[in-house]
């Protein structure tokens, strides 16, 4: 793929002269951050910006949809995790911190660059913070109305809104999904990095975890928080001109 094949939202143009129904490929977004990278407008797997998209474990190429996880076609947990040893949520073979030292994906378990190609991949941790940092947020009701108040019992999703250049991008609530069924449906809502958490004192429960973006209902976003990488987890591309 190519930058200039897409449509880059720039500095004065809206979201309203994008036709986001009709463009299934999606556009990418100019929030002004320092680093120059551009984020996709949607989901992975994604058919429009409010659609939460597909939902892959951390490193699983194939992703899956809310009605393939309701049907129990997919089991999220490690005893199903295609990099875990056995079902303890400590023991890997590629991705083990303690073995390799390994914490962020290679680019062959990117799903993002495996199905969009070149200059396209995950956020790292560090992206998800830059993002954060240059950005406020609001949350979207059920209505489609805006609101700030960390009351609000259900979600649609939260924009996050540049500081630099005022353009803003939306992250759905779609949940994750645990075992076979999806949790935190208009709660929760987020993308996963390409980075695990660091695990602090050497606690092998830790190395389970990878970060995220996370936006909730009654906490806001949060910035980068965790996820355990069994979990089916929606993921946003990034793109850097190669």
């Amino acid at each position: 793929a190519n930058v200039t094949t897409l449509n880059v939202l720039g500095f004065n143009e809206s979201e309203e002269d994008v036709d986001f129904g009709e463009n299934p490929d999606g556009s990418l977004i100019d929030l002004g951050l320092p680093s120059g990278l551009l984020w996709a407008d949607r989901n992975l797997g994604a058919s429009s910006i409010e659609d939460p998209g597909l939902y892959f474990q951390w490193g699983e190429l194939n992703g899956w949809t809310a009605e393939q996880i309701s049907n129990g076609e997919k089991v999220f947990d490690f005893a199903n995790y295609w990099d875990a040893i056995d079902d303890t949520g400590q023991n890997y073979n590629k991705y083990n911190i303690v073995k390799n030292g390994e914490l962020s994906l290679k680019i062959e378990d990117d799903a993002v660059h495996n199905l969009k190609g070149d200059g396209w991949r995950m956020p790292t941790d560090k992206e998800i913070e830059e993002l954060v940092d240059n950005t406020t947020y609001v949350f979207i009701k059920m209505d489609g109305t805006e609101t700030n108040d960390k009351t609000t019992s259900k979600i649609k999703g939260f924009k996050l809104i540049s500081k630099i250049n005022g353009k803003s991008i939306y992250f759905p609530a779609g949940g994750c999904a645990m075992d076979n069924s999806l949790w935190g449906v208009n709660e929760w809502g987020g993308v996963i990095s390409s980075h695990l958490d660091i695990p602090s004192y050497n606690n092998l429960d830790d190395f389970k975890y990878i970060r995220c973006l996370s936006g909730r209902n009654k906490f806001g976003v949060e910035g980068v928080g965790t996820v355990e990488r069994s979990w089916g987890c929606n993921i946003r591309g990034v793109y850097k001109q190669p």
